[in-house]
């Protein structure tokens, strides 16, 4: 359903042979040296993550048509990089042998986290503005998204207000692209108002896409047995294969 999910796979991916590449045939550092190739490692994955999340977001923002070479090559059965298989088990191995300091990330999404903290602390984002631009029906519904993808995961910026903005940017809207990605962004979420127009688009949205995406975003709502009779409605009505397997998915989170 994450149009670009293989993308970002590959690309992390990639990272890591990347990784591999530069850090040579070299036997894993010992002793002293552990830690300060343990940083090295890092630093190397950091960087390479912060490069790609730009071209990420690019791709994103340019859509499909745009979509970089690699995903090409491998939605064409073709291997862009041989021998990267291998290249990611050699690296594995080397990084198993390195010593880590106790407070050292062990999880790429660690160490993820920490550098998008990092980028959040140097470039305090304007929640107001943000906010503002949400909620504007003068601004184009793109611009509403993009402030809106900003907003998720800030403390405080999927407030009531943005949430009943948004569902009603979803209900008015005649762009199911667009409607599908508020459902999206306002994942996670369980404000009342934004109950009906999920439950709407579940049960009357003519895209497929929009459809499963108010059925992952109910997974908020199973508390309540009006949604989950909605849910089981919908899973033996609905005739997209695509839809039934994400209520399903959600339904059995209940």
């Amino acid at each position: 359903m994450r149009q670009s999910l293989t993308w970002i796979i590959s690309a992390l991916a990639l990272v890591i042979a990347v990784v591999a590449l530069n850090s040579g045939g070299a036997e894993p550092p010992v002793g002293d040296r552990a830690a300060a190739a343990g940083n090295i490692r890092l630093e190397r994955i950091e960087r390479a993550i912060e490069a790609l999340a730009i071209r990420i977001e690019a791709v994103s923002l340019a859509g499909p048509a745009e979509s970089p070479p690699i995903e090409r090559a491998v939605a064409a059965d073709h291997d862009p990089l041989p021998g990267l298989a291998d290249k990611i088990a050699q690296l594995t191995e080397r990084m198993d042998g390195i010593e880590r300091e106790p407070d050292e990330p062990e999880e790429i999404d660690d160490v993820m986290r920490a550098m998008f903290e990092r980028q959040r602390s140097r470039n305090p984002i304007d929640l107001a503005a943000l906010k503002a631009a949400a909620s504007d029906p003068g601004q184009s519904e793109e611009s509403r998204l993009q402030a809106l993808r900003s907003l998720r995961g800030v403390d405080g910026g999927r407030s009531p207000e943005i949430v009943a903005s948004m569902a009603e940017l979803a209900q008015t809207t005649v762009d199911p692209e667009v409607r599908a990605d508020v459902f999206r962004q306002l994942h996670g979420v369980s404000d009342e108002s934004l109950k009906l127009p999920l439950v709407n688009a579940l049960l009357h949205d003519l895209s497929p896409l929009v459809r499963a995406e108010a059925a992952e975003t109910l997974d908020q709502y199973l508390g309540d047995p009006w949604v989950m009779n909605v849910l089981k409605q919908a899973r033996e009505s609905d005739a997209d294969a695509g839809v039934v397997s994400q209520i399903l998915e959600t339904l059995d989170q209940g």
